[in-house]
C-alpha cells in the first residue's frame, strides 16, 4: 500500500496555518511591550488560543493574531477585500466579535 502526500491543498495547509498563528500568539506579549502597549493577560492569551483554534477550523487562510493598544489580543480571519471577521479577547476573558463586510463593521 502506498501513501501519497498532496501539497498545496487547503486541508494540508491548515496545520501550518494554525502553527504560524499560534507562533504569533506566543510572541504577542513581547510585541505589545515593544510597541509600548500593556501586555495581554494570561486569560486573554488563553481565550485567544481557544478562539484561534475554533476559527482556524472554519477558515481556509491563515489567521492573523496580534496585540492591541488596549491589552487585548486580536484574532482576524481576513477574507475578500473589505471582508473579515475579528475576535478581540480582553483581559478578563471576554470576547467581542465583529464582521466587516464592504467596509461596514458590525458587532456580533
Amino acid at each position: 500500500m502506498s501513501t501519497h502526500t498532496i501539497h498545496g491543498t487547503a486541508a494540508s495547509s491548515q496545520p501550518r496555518n494554525l502553527e504560524a498563528a499560534l507562533a504569533d500568539l506566543r510572541v504577542a506579549p513581547d510585541e505589545s511591550r515593544a510597541e509600548g502597549y500593556p501586555p495581554p493577560t494570561q486569560c486573554a492569551l488563553d481565550r485567544a488560543e481557544h478562539i484561534l483554534r475554533g476559527m482556524q477550523a472554519q477558515f481556509v487562510g491563515r489567521l492573523e493574531v496580534y496585540p492591541t493598544q488596549d491589552g487585548e489580543v486580536a484574532v482576524v480571519a481576513p477574507g475578500r477585500p473589505d471582508h473579515s471577521v475579528m475576535a478581540l479577547c480582553d483581559a478578563n476573558g471576554g470576547v467581542l466579535c465583529m464582521a466587516n463586510m464592504d467596509s461596514q463593521a458590525s458587532p456580533g
